[in-house]
């Protein structure tokens, strides 16, 4: 019997977690009775990177698990697996009509405290007397780190184990018998569904964006109709520019959607913008120090009203934005055309091709796995610039308050 499923966001604290993971599997394994080879939980060591499949073990743990032990961390929030993944649990207790006197199969802890929690899991109780006061004060990372908390986190992973194992002993939870992952919405995404559903894009504009890192992700990219008054074949664009997925057959999902993925697993919250509102967007990221990244489709270049507002950006020096031009080699009409297009590309972009910044000007990036890795060179590359170059706000001058003086007695 899998007892449990640990979900948390990969990073810097993985070794801890992977400590208290070992040694919550073997206080269940003492409490149950059962060997030491049998396996108790689930913990994936591997990082599932923005658009790769997740593997069948962790599918198979995941349908199979009596109970789900989420990890909350800001990271964990950020992570669209971590959201399917919880999509998908919570979708099996709903289902299985679960007994609001028993302890729930879903299982909250807290790695990091003082968390802006999406509102999806705000009914989920996280903390108890029976898991000490540090844990509920300052969280699980900290009961780990120090030392001095050594008896209490034994006592910590104790209470947890129990509530494992009395959760698994209730009826079994229905798994679903039909389940296509890539379709799977993230419970804490609401704004980015599943590839192709037209009620879930990702958000439009940089309102209630200002502040954190943000990344706003403009595709120049033609809507069908449009497109096809310069090529024919037009099944990489839908009825919007946001629609655009270059990397057709082999990967349906709409690029700027991708994008989206990949910074959310940088830590950084997105929105998608089409070029008209590129020079709003531009005035918007230099005042809040944000991000821009273009999201350029080739045949765009031939279209006036693309190539003048690229062109137009491409007369600013933007250090913080970014230009990344996929080239599907599996396009056989775009590879036809490659010379003439190239051509385009340079007229648009002169003074960024003079500039030979070869990280902000991505002009040919040939696959999918490779649009997603070097985006997080980009998004890194600019968050460094930003905090080089962006502007520091500093807290106006206090009026009509004497500054507090203590007085010794």
């Amino acid at each position: 019997m899998l007892y449990f499923f640990l979900s948390y966001a990969r990073g810097d604290d993985d070794h801890y977690v992977h400590k208290f993971y070992r040694e919550l599997c073997s206080e269940i394994r003492a409490l149950t009775g059962l060997g030491r080879d049998v396996e108790v939980g689930f913990f994936d060591s591997h990082s599932i990177d923005p658009g790769q499949r997740w593997s069948e073990k962790l599918v198979e743990a995941l349908l199979e698990c009596k109970t789900f032990i989420p990890l909350y961390s800001p990271g964990y929030f950020l992570s669209e697996p971590c959201g399917k993944e919880w999509t998908i649990f919570a979708r099996r207790t709903r289902n299985h009509g679960w007994p609001s006197d028993q302890i729930p199969p879903l299982i909250p802890l807290i790695w990091m405290p003082q968390l802006d929690v999406p509102d999806v899991v705000s009914p989920y109780q996280w903390s108890s007397d029976a898991l000490g006061d540090v844990y509920n004060s300052s969280g699980l990372r900290r009961l780990l780190r120090l030392q001095r908390n050594h008896d209490e986190y034994v006592d910590f992973v104790s209470a947890v184990a129990n509530r494992i194992v009395k959760a698994a002993a209730a009826p079994r939870l229905a798994a679903p018998s039909r389940v296509l992952f890539d379709e799977v919405p993230s419970a804490f995404h609401p704004g980015r569904g599943p590839a192709g559903a037209e009620d879930h894009r990702p958000v439009t504009g940089p309102s209630s964006m200002s502040g954190g890192q943000v990344v706003h992700f403009v595709v120049a990219a033609a809507a069908g109709p449009e497109a096809a008054t310069v090529r024919t074949d037009t099944r990489y664009y839908g009825r919007e520019p946001q629609d655009w997925a270059p990397y057709l057959p082999t990967h349906a999902r709409p690029l700027a959607e991708y994008a989206c993925n990949v910074a959310a697993g940088k830590s950084f919250r997105s929105s998608v913008a089409t070029i008209d509102q590129l020079n709003e967007l531009i005035s918007h990221a230099n005042q809040y120090n944000q991000i821009i990244v273009l999201l350029v489709d080739v045949w765009s270049t031939k279209l006036h009203r693309y190539h003048a507002a690229l062109h137009e950006y491409d007369g600013r020096n933007e250090p913080t934005t970014a230009v990344m031009i996929p080239r599907n080699p599996e396009d056989a009409e775009t590879k036809a055309h490659s010379g003439e297009l190239s051509d385009r590309v340079r007229q648009t972009f002169i003074n960024n091709a003079l500039r030979h910044d070869d990280v902000m000007f991505r002009s040919s990036i040939l696959t999918y796995e490779a649009f997603g890795a070097d985006l997080q060179v980009v998004l890194e590359v600019a968050r460094n610039r930003v905090f080089i170059r962006g502007t520091v706000y500093r807290l106006p001058p206090r009026q009509g308050f004497a500054r507090p003086i203590l007085e010794g007695p």
